[in-house]
Order: structure tokens, then C-alpha cells, then sequence
């Protein structure tokens, strides 16, 4: 009988480790899924934009996934959530569809979503279901296309490079542009700086967009609209600019657009941001 009790003990050990080691990772996996979600953070913001993002993303796949009859509208209008979609990535008034008056407000949850004929769209059962969620798988081509720069300027307050061309501003990614001071060891080379080919070509574009009924010829304008040169405030400044075939420019401040008036539209840009091919052209 002992031998049978001490085999038993053995077991029902056996047994309660094997049990205890599950339970062990279980709740390791359990925690890293949570610890995702900044559940265990510190800083309630963290998790609280995540929860919204995904409620965000959530509410996107249900209204893209029916187009052709109203976004589901009759379901998502009853879900507390306001919400409007836009075709491309202007940020304008252009609404395919929205169910709200007035502005968009700063703190908004803004998604971008590629929908073509082969898109194919993953539910979840439940709305806000943590397992699973909602999504959008969609199979496309990119193509890689060059323009050229019709104006450049910096935000200051960002240093973030932009790039002007048909109404938009397009920031420059940050491995192809540095923005910082210049030191010269004395005006003769100084003057060779001003006299290198980006600065003369960049000087002749400002030139051709000074618009014909203006009064002061001394600003930088891009599309009619006037903005300082940037050496105002940051006499001596320069951005470099890098190009993925080696070329590169100097762009001296005097050259340089100072879109410190248009930082908060900037900031709420969803443009996507582009290379350098050369200092005068752009790729996206």
C-alpha cells in the first residue's frame, strides 16, 4: 500500500506541476496581449488612443465595406460614432458621405484605406471584438512617379521640408533633407555658396511666381499666396537635400519658404511624404 500511496503522490504531482506550468503560461501570454494595449502602462493616454484607433479602424472596415448602399449607414449612425468619408487624401469638403455638421474636430481619428475591385473584407462578429477586429486586405501595384518642384519651403516649428506642387504640400522624408546652420569661413565663400546651381535655380522659380498685379516683390509666392524667406529668422540657415542617385543641393534660407502662417494645416497634412530625385524634382 505504500508503494501504491508514494505512486499516487507522484502522479497527482506530476499532475499539479503540468497544471501549475499551463496556468503559468497562459497567463504570460495573457499579459503580453495586454501589455500590448498599454493595459499596464503608466500613462492612461496610451491605451485610451489605442482603444480609439481600433474603434476607428472598426468603424472604417464596417462603412467601407458596404460603399454601394450608403456605408451602412443604417447601422453605424445608431453607434454613437460620427464619421465621413473621403475619396483620396484631400482633407477638404469633398465628403463621399458623413453624418456631421461643422468642423472636423483636431483631435479626429484619421485612417487611410486602398479599396479596390479585389478587396476583401474580414468582420468580426462582434464590433469591438480584441480576438479578432476588422480589416481590409487588398492586393495593388505601386508605381513610382517624378514630378517637379514648383516651390519649397520649411516649417520651422517642425523642421519638417515640404515640397509645393499643384496646390499641395508634400513633406520630404527625413532621410532626404537636413535643415541646419551653415558657417562660412569667409564671405568669399559665402558668395560661392549663394552661386551654386540649386540656389540660382531655385532664385529664377521665385522670380517666375511673383503674380503680375503684385505690389511687394520682395516675399516668396507660392500659388499667389506670399510667405518670407526664411533667412528673416534664420539668416545663414541651409537645407540640404539628398537624392537616392548621390545628386545633392544646398538650399540657402533666401530660398526657403517660411510656412510658419500654415503650420497647424500642416500639421493635420495626411499627404504622403516623397523622396528627392534631384534638387528640382520630387517622387512618390
Amino acid at each position: 500500500m505504500k508503494i501504491f500511496y508514494n505512486n499516487l503522490s507522484k502522479a497527482l504531482l506530476s499532475i499539479g506541476c503540468t497544471i501549475f506550468a499551463f496556468i503559468c503560461v497562459l497567463s504570460a501570454i495573457v499579459f503580453a496581449f495586454f501589455a500590448s494595449w498599454d493595459l499596464y502602462s503608466s500613462k492612461k493616454d496610451a491605451f485610451s488612443d489605442y482603444a480609439y484607433r481600433y474603434a476607428g479602424t472598426s468603424y472604417a472596415v464596417w462603412a467601407l465595406s458596404d460603399s454601394k448602399d450608403d456605408f451602412n449607414r443604417d447601422k453605424l449612425d445608431k453607434m454613437n460614432c460620427y464619421y465621413g468619408i473621403i475619396d483620396g487624401i484631400d482633407t477638404g469638403d469633398n465628403y463621399l458621405y458623413k453624418n456631421f455638421t461643422g468642423e472636423v474636430p483636431d483631435n479626429a481619428y484619421i485612417g487611410h484605406y486602398h479599396i479596390g475591385k479585389d478587396a476583401e473584407f474580414q468582420l468580426s462578429d462582434s464590433f469591438f471584438n480584441i480576438w479578432g477586429g476588422n480589416s481590409i486586405t487588398e492586393n495593388y501595384t505601386e508605381v513610382y512617379k517624378t514630378y517637379t518642384i514648383d516651390a519649397i519651403g520649411i516649417d520651422p516649428l517642425s523642421q519638417r521640408v515640404y515640397v509645393y506642387r499643384n496646390g499641395e504640400f508634400y513633406p520630404v522624408k527625413e532621410d532626404y533633407a537636413n535643415f541646419g546652420k551653415t558657417w562660412y569661413s569667409d564671405d568669399e565663400s559665402k558668395e560661392n555658396h549663394i552661386e551654386t546651381a540649386a540656389n540660382k535655380l531655385y532664385a529664377n522659380l521665385w522670380a517666375k511666381n511673383v503674380p503680375e498685379d503684385a505690389e511687394d516683390v520682395s516675399g516668396l509666392y507660392i500659388d499667389g499666396q506670399k510667405y518670407d524667406s526664411l533667412s528673416a529668422t534664420f539668416p545663414d540657415y541651409t537645407v540640404t537635400l539628398w537624392s537616392d542617385s548621390a545628386d545633392t543641393g544646398d538650399i540657402l534660407a533666401e530660398n526657403l519658404a517660411d510656412l510658419t502662417p500654415i503650420h497647424d494645416k500642416l500639421l493635420k497634412n495626411t499627404n504622403p511624404e516623397v523622396s528627392i530625385d534631384n534638387v528640382t524634382t520630387y517622387g512618390i
